[in-house]
């Protein structure tokens, strides 16, 4: 081989071993499944709502806003018919779970639909959130590529305080805690029986307090790279929880009061909504302040 085509060689060289270390780079964001695990009420919409904005495919077709939910739920309609449906055929439902015997035997029954669920998206990263795959998850592991669980928590009486408001007629604190208590089970035992799964457990106080800490813990976790500008973005999601949950504390009083006098409810959902603006604004003023 004479120099000439040596050194026509150096460039073909040079760009392999580019495209080589940039699949090298690449190949931990593909493919990659993200399941938030976690009871009602325990931050599980905010963090499908970080994941959202860190740019991973929550679902095509999500469940809007509440006033339990103001920021929204990020919760995939398809998942929770599901779920629901899951529930229903083995004489259960979030608030009365099965056992975990009666979800596995509809197995058979579900698994075509899961299957078909579960390879709707075949690129790329993406993933679900909905509180009851914290109990069915069993009947979804096996029809996952490459799944990386967060688990939400939050603590027992909080969640129970929260379910109650939301849920008076059904929820008392008693059986709150109960219930958030049999979720957690449910998901130790999940992972008892799967040990090796990539996992990271987010705790609701902590990540409201260090929302910066927690977002780059996420983006660690599942080895993906964000811009500056979708990075923010998460942080800013989370900046505003507590307070817009507070408001919706307020509007579920207010409405309950409503319901036994004549008021306009449209215009207290209206400047409710107007006052959850200000305080996702002036948060943002205060985020761009600190920086």
């Amino acid at each position: 081989m004479n120099s000439l085509q040596k050194n026509n060689l150096y460039p073909v060289i040079i760009c392999l071993f580019f495209l080589c270390l940039m699949q090298k780079k690449e190949s931990p964001q593909s493919k990659k499944t993200v399941i938030v695990l976690g009871m009602h009420r325990c931050g599980t919409s905010m963090i499908a709502g970080v994941l959202n904005k860190l740019g991973i495919n929550m679902g095509d077709k999500l469940l809007g806003k509440s006033p339990s939910n103001p920021l929204g739920h990020f919760e995939d309609e398809d998942f929770l018919d599901l779920n629901e449906r899951i529930l229903k055929a083995a004489r259960g439902s979030w608030l009365n779970p099965p056992s975990e015997k009666e979800i596995l035997e509809q197995k058979e029954q579900f698994q075509a639909e899961i299957m078909t669920l579960t390879s709707k998206v075949n690129t790329g990263i993406w993933g679900w959130k909905d509180p009851r795959t914290s109990l069915t998850i069993d009947l979804y592991i096996d029809y996952l590529e490459n799944p990386y669980f967060i688990v939400c928590h939050r603590k027992a009486e909080d969640v129970a305080a929260s379910l109650q408001k939301r849920d008076p007629d059904f929820i008392n604190i008693e059986s709150g805690i109960n219930l958030r208590n049999l979720y957690e089970e449910r998901i130790n035992n999940f992972f008892s029986e799967h040990p090796g799964l990539p996992r990271l457990d987010l705790y609701y106080e902590e990540v409201i307090n260090a929302p910066r800490k927690w977002v780059k813990e996420i983006i660690n976790f599942l080895e993906i790279v964000v811009s500056n500008k979708d990075f923010q973005r998460a942080v800013k999601f989370i900046l505003p929880n507590e307070e817009v949950h507070k408001i919706s504390d307020v509007i579920y009083n207010v409405t309950e009061i409503t319901d036994k006098i004549s008021v306009n409810k449209e215009m207290i959902y209206f400047n409710a909504a107007y006052i959850i603006l200000c305080i996702i604004f002036l948060s943002s003023l205060r985020d761009i302040k600190e920086n």
